[in-house]
């Protein structure tokens, strides 16, 4: 038995889906955030979870769902951020397709987060199409529907991206 203590559950949860958003070829990442990572090693555990979608070299929606987190990450955590951002600003242009943002302004530390990363945004244009809404259905609306530039976007990165296999006809039973 180890004396050190179990690991602190994880302050993200991770989807990647494909399900025909914009196209078949597009996939839907949804970042779920619980809380705001407490240290670096928590963020580079996020930042490697990350990595394998951009790995795929296929383009994707992202949402990050934040309505939970209750404080900002620490100084560090945003520097460390910052500087993966800028090392994988090409990345998000070319696979990036839309991103939304869902924080909960409602309340004074959800007003505070979000003039936080409204602020960095603003010194640092987004690599893509990024908008904010306070719940999650507003914002998976939002990367679905209402941006056209998205979808030219989508078009075009689909018809450069390498094709998936298609599957098998499926076999239809009779009855």
């Amino acid at each position: 038995m180890s004396s050190g203590g179990a690991k602190p559950p994880k302050f993200y949860e991770l989807k990647a889906q494909n399900d025909g958003i914009v196209d078949s070829g597009i996939m839907k990442v949804i970042v779920t955030f619980l809380r705001a990572p407490n240290n670096q090693p928590e963020l580079v555990e996020y930042l490697d979870d990350i990595e394998v979608i951009y790995s795929k070299n296929r383009p994707f929606l992202i949402l990050y769902d934040a309505v939970r987190v209750a404080k900002a990450p620490s100084k560090d955590v945003l520097e460390q951020l910052s500087e993966y951002m800028n090392k994988r600003e090409s990345s998000t242009k070319r696979f990036v397709l839309g991103c939304s943002i869902c924080i909960d302004s409602s309340s004074l530390m959800g007003m505070g987060l979000l003039a936080l990363v409204k602020s960095i945004l603003f010194v640092r244009k987004p690599a893509c199409p990024t908008a904010f809404f306070d719940n999650v259905t507003d914002a998976q609306t939002y990367l679905a529907k209402h941006n056209p530039e998205m979808r030219a976007a989508a078009a075009a990165v689909a018809a450069t991206a390498p094709k998936p296999k298609p599957n098998p006809k499926p076999r239809q039973i009779h009855l």
